[in-house]
């Protein structure tokens, strides 16, 4: 009985120190119940999670504006997150829901790992979801549904930045 305690000890032990040298994650516990219900409204385009108007730009010559709010419900983990109005020349706004994360170890590491939760909580397997890795910390994914798309990526920014759109 000695041999399979120590065993069973020994395995506690190297799970303990697995555990200490695996990277924190960057989401908070709540994320995958945060993102189902922004997604949720993406149909809606993310009208409930619209707060106060915090910036806008004027018009260019072509006609297209962008006007930033408030998002009223963040992504656990998240360091900011916002609706964005792109305003096209007809008047139409192209809706997106965003989030910035400040990288917990490499960008690369943190966009994986939202890529990964993202995937694990919403996906659908779909064939041309991807997540592709290009040098100097550079990362890019895309998740794809009926009802929405997400693009997560690292690129010369400091932040991670996750967009959720209509498709």
């Amino acid at each position: 009985m000695k041999p399979l305690r120590a065993l069973v000890l020994g395995s506690g032990i190297a799970a303990a120190a697995y555990a200490q040298q695996a990277p924190p994650s960057p989401m908070g516990p709540s994320f995958c119940a945060d993102l189902k219900a922004v997604t949720a409204d993406a149909g809606n385009a993310f009208n409930s999670f619209k707060g106060a108007k915090i910036s806008e730009s004027p018009r260019d010559p072509q006609g297209y504006a962008t006007v930033k709010y408030a998002a009223s419900r963040s992504l656990a983990g998240a360091a900011r997150c916002t609706v964005e109005d792109y305003l096209t020349p007809d008047g139409d706004p192209l809706r997106s829901y965003e989030c910035e994360w400040t990288p917990i170890g490499s960008k690369t590491s943190t966009a994986s790992a939202l890529a990964d939760a993202t995937e694990e909580c919403v996906g659908v397997g779909d064939p041309f979801d991807r997540i592709k890795t290009y040098a100097n910390d550079w990362v890019e994914a895309d998740i794809y549904t009926d009802d929405f798309e997400i693009n997560i990526g690292a690129g010369t920014s400091p932040q991670v930045f996750f967009t959720i759109r209509e498709p």
